[in-house]
This record gives C-alpha cells, structure tokens and sequence, in this order.
C-alpha cells in the first residue's frame, strides 16, 4: 500500500512538472540556448542542451506548454527543432528543459515572442565612391621644324648668238698668222716650180735649135 502511494506521488509530481513548467533552474546540471530569438507564432525554433543525464529523454517546455522531446547523447547533448505554438502570446515567457527523472534541468525565463514575422532587414552597402586617379599630363613638345634652304641654283644666261663671230673671228684671227705663212710659202714654191720649167723649156728648146743648126 505504502509503494502503491509513493508511486502515485511521482506520478502527479512529474504530470504536474510536464504540465505546468514551473520547475526552477535548481538542478545541479544542465544548460540550454535557443533560436532565433526573438521568435513568433508559427515560427521554426531550436532548443539546444549539454550536461544533462546521458542517454535519457530531455523534455522541453514553452510557456508551461510542452513542444517536444528529445535523447541525449552519451556526453549529455541533445537538439530539439521544434515550432513556435500559434496560440503563443506575445510577450516575454519562459523556456524550461529537463530530464526524467529531473536530475539535470534549465530555464531561460526571457526568451520574447512577438505577435508576427518581422519584416526582413535589408542591408544596404554603401559602396566608398571610387578614387578616381588625377589624369596623367602628358607633355608633348612641339616637333622640331627643321627648314631645309632650297639649293641655290646659278644659271648663266646662254651667250647671246651674236657673239659667236666675235669668238670665231677672234678665233680666226688668232690663227690667221700660221694660214697667211702657209699660203705665201706655197706661193714663193709656186713661182720657184714655175720659173724651173720654164727655164728647162727654154734650155730644152735652145739645145734643140743648135742641133738642128748644125745639121744643116
């Protein structure tokens, strides 16, 4: 009878500990976080745990309200996806996990709960506006002009066609000594030539006269 009595004690302990979520932070073990936080009805949320009792069924609570269970590993870790009830009211509540039998437990007693999705934060870049170099001068010197003088080009005028007797007149003059030497030579040779056949005619003729002579 007495056994029956103290099982019906645990019983209602841990039904009511199930239900209300009331427990403390008290026990000697245990340590949660969730996300996101803050979070709102409807939305996913994860419930992460370490240093509870290994191998063992951790029960976690919202608001006095369980969203589900999950097993530790054999270092005392566990991972619970779980969903924000859409009953959930705004406000600040209370996030509690614990192990059967309640050796290992933890609170956080300000998780938020907003009435709806916030709107998605955008992020705006603001790029630093681009440092544009200074132009490069570039100084080009003039090119150099270099002036190149035309030749002088001297052209003697033609000597006029009236000077060309003078030149052969001049020329002719120059060598006139040397043709008058030539033709009074070719004269005198003349005359000489001349006066020797006539003086052989004549010494011809005489000879014959006197022969005839002196054969008559």
């Amino acid at each position: 009878m007495t056994s029956k009595l103290m099982a019906l004690a645990h019983a209602l302990l841990l039904a009511a500990a199930l239900g209300t979520g009331t427990a403390s932070a008290s026990g000697p073990c245990g340590q949660i976080s969730v996300s996101p936080s803050p979070g709102w009805p409807g939305a996913s949320m994860t419930v992460q745990g370490n240093d509870f009792t290994p191998d063992t069924t951790i029960y976690v609570n919202l608001s006095g309200s369980s969203i589900g269970t999950s097993l530790s590993d054999a270092e005392g870790a566990f991972t619970l996806l779980s969903v924000v009830p859409a009953s959930a009211t705004p406000g600040t509540t209370n996030v509690f996990a614990f192990d059967d039998p309640a050796n290992c437990e933890d609170i956080i007693d300000d998780y938020k709960i907003l009435a709806s999705e916030p709107p998605a934060t955008t992020t705006t870049t603001t790029q630093a506006p681009a440092t544009t170099e200074a132009p490069t001068t570039t100084t080009t010197e003039a090119p150099t002009t270099t002036t190149t003088e035309a030749p002088t080009t001297t052209t003697e005028p033609p000597t006029p066609s009236s000077t060309a007797p003078s030149t052969t007149a001049a020329s002719t003059d120059e060598n006139s000594p040397v043709s008058s030497s030539s033709s009074s030579e070719w004269w005198v040779l003349l005359i000489a030539g001349g006066a020797i056949f006539g003086f052989a005619y004549i010494l011809g003729h005489r000879s014959k006269q006197l022969t005839r002579d002196e054969d008559q």
